[in-house]
């Protein structure tokens, strides 16, 4: 996992260029069962993705950034934040608290398909990009796909090769407009 990382390292936020939210969070879920793990998005409210509760309905991005400061452990997802962080008002929200998410242990996670930190931000946290699927989780995708629509595939290795680069919702759906 390309975060391991980062949380081993107690970073307090990274911001992570990716088209494939779904996937990520499902990675995060997978490979850090021992944190909490938060969302927040443009919609407002802050929500625990391992139980489903939302944990404050009203919640805004500064009031998700004081929460996971606040409590240990604890990796909070940041959707739809490219434009607020540009705002000084969103930008301090995180900044102010970075110190506190580094001595607890917690991150912010700030998830887009771009990134263009503020200056404020840019030498606090890294960008990294996650990485397309492999052959190997396409081909996965591929032949649970195949496996649902009751067929077989004639060329995997040809089909695995026209999926290369692309993420893995648009790898399934391709196969599944061909195989219907």
């Amino acid at each position: 996992m390309i975060l391991r990382p980062y949380v081993q390292a107690a970073f307090a936020a990274v911001a992570v260029i990716t088209f494939e939210e779904d996937r990520l969070t499902r990675a995060i879920l997978d490979g850090f069962p021992q944190h909490s793990v938060l969302t927040i998005a443009a919609t407002g409210g802050l929500r625990d993705l391992r139980t489903g509760q939302i944990l404050d309905a009203g919640a805004t991005y500064p009031t998700a950034f004081a929460h996971a400061a606040g409590h240990p452990d604890t990796l909070l997802l940041v959707f739809d934040w490219e434009e607020p962080c540009r705002q000084a008002a969103g930008c301090r929200a995180l900044k102010s608290r970075l110190d506190e998410l580094k001595r607890n242990g917690s991150m912010a996670i700030l998830v887009a398909p771009a990134w263009t930190l503020p200056a404020k931000l840019s030498r606090d946290v890294p960008v990294i990009e996650y990485a397309l699927p492999t052959r190997e989780q396409l081909g996965v995708a591929l032949d649970a796909v195949a496996a649902s629509a009751g067929v077989t595939v004639d060329d995997r290795e040809g089909c695995l090769d026209g999926m290369n680069g692309m993420t893995l919702a648009q790898a399934e759906n391709l196969a599944s407009v061909c195989y219907v």
